[in-house]
C-alpha cells in the first residue's frame, strides 16, 4: 500500500497539469487565445486577455471559434458558421431594405395662379400618396412615389384632379429605437385632366395637359414593431401645367398622416 501513494499522488498531478490556468479560445483558424471569458452571447463572445485580466474588453464573434477551455476543466464547441449575412454586435445595424406606404394629403394655403397675372385661393386640396422606397444606406433612401389629389379653387370652376409621379428620396435621422426623423424631397411629372367633372370619368378625361412637380417635407416615422410603423410629415408642394399658352400653377403647405409596412432585411457597418 505504502508503494502505491507515490504512484496515485503523481497520477492526480499530472491530469492536473493538462488543465489550463486560464481560459483558452481556440479559433477556427487554428490560433490560440489565452483568455478571461467573461461572457457567452448568442452572436460573440466577450474576453479580458489573459496577460491583462482587468484591461480592455475584447469582442469576438461565435462563427470565428472552435472552442473555449475553462480553466476548471470543462469546455464548450462552437458550430456557428460565418457569412456575409452574419450580424456583428457593435459593427452592424440591420435594417428594413425597403418601405411600402400610404399617405393620407390635406392641402392648407392653397393658391391657383394663372400665368403669373391671376391668383386665385384654394378651397380645399386633399388626396394620397401611395409609395415605394428602397434604402440605400443607413441614412438615406430612394424610390418612387404617385401623388393624386383634387383641388378646389375658390371659383365657379370644378374640382381639378392632379396626378403626379415623382422619384423620391428621404434622408433618415434615428432619434431612438422606435422614432426617425425624415427630410423628404421628391419632384417629377404632374399631370392634370382638361375637362374634370367629380366623380366621372367622361370623353376629355384623357385629354391631358402636363406640368412639373416638386416638394419637400420633414417628418417623423414611429415604429410600432417590426413590420409597421406611422408616418406624419409636414412641408411644401407645387405642382404646374401648360396647355393652349395657359400656364396654371397650384403650391400648398402640405400635412401627411400615413402607414409604412417594411420589407425584408439588410445591414450597415456603423461607419457607413
Amino acid at each position: 500500500m505504502g508503494n502505491l501513494m507515490p504512484l496515485l499522488a503523481f497520477c492526480i498531478l499530472y491530469s492536473f497539469s493538462f488543465i489550463p490556468a486560464q481560459d483558452i479560445i481556440v479559433k477556427k483558424n487554428g490560433e490560440i487565445v489565452p483568455a478571461k471569458v467573461e461572457k457567452i452571447m448568442p452572436n460573440h463572445v466577450e474576453y479580458h486577455k489573459e496577460s491583462n485580466p482587468e484591461g480592455p474588453l475584447y469582442v469576438i464573434d461565435r462563427c470565428e471559434i472552435k472552442e473555449i477551455r475553462y480553466k476548471n476543466g470543462t469546455f464548450d464547441q462552437f458550430t456557428e458558421k460565418c457569412g456575409k449575412e452574419r450580424l456583428l454586435r457593435g459593427n452592424h445595424h440591420k435594417m428594413p431594405k425597403y418601405f411600402l406606404s400610404l399617405e393620407g394629403r390635406a392641402g392648407i394655403f392653397g393658391l391657383f395662379n394663372v400665368n403669373n397675372s391671376e391668383t386665385v385661393f384654394a378651397k380645399h386640396s386633399f388626396g394620397g400618396t401611395p409609395s415605394f422606397m428602397m434604402r440605400v444606406s443607413r441614412f438615406a433612401s430612394m424610390g418612387l412615389e404617385c401623388m393624386f389629389l383634387w383641388g378646389q379653387p375658390d371659383t365657379t370652376d370644378p374640382a381639378r384632379f392632379i396626378l403626379d409621379p415623382n422619384i423620391r428620396t428621404e434622408l433618415h435621422f434615428p432619434l431612438t429605437p422606435e422614432i426617425t426623423l425624415g427630410l423628404i424631397t421628391a419632384g417629377g411629372l404632374s399631370i392634370w385632366p382638361i375637362h374634370d367633372v367629380p366623380g366621372k370619368l367622361h370623353e376629355t378625361f384623357f385629354d391631358q395637359r402636363t406640368g412639373w412637380d416638386v416638394r419637400v417635407a420633414f417628418g417623423m416615422d414611429y415604429r410600432l414593431n417590426k413590420t409597421w410603423s406611422l408616418l406624419a410629415n409636414a412641408g411644401y408642394s407645387a405642382n404646374s401645367s401648360v396647355s393652349k399658352n395657359i400656364w396654371i400653377t397650384h403650391d400648398m403647405m402640405t400635412i401627411d398622416i400615413g402607414v409604412r409596412y417594411h420589407v425584408g432585411k439588410i445591414m450597415f457597418d456603423k461607419n457607413e
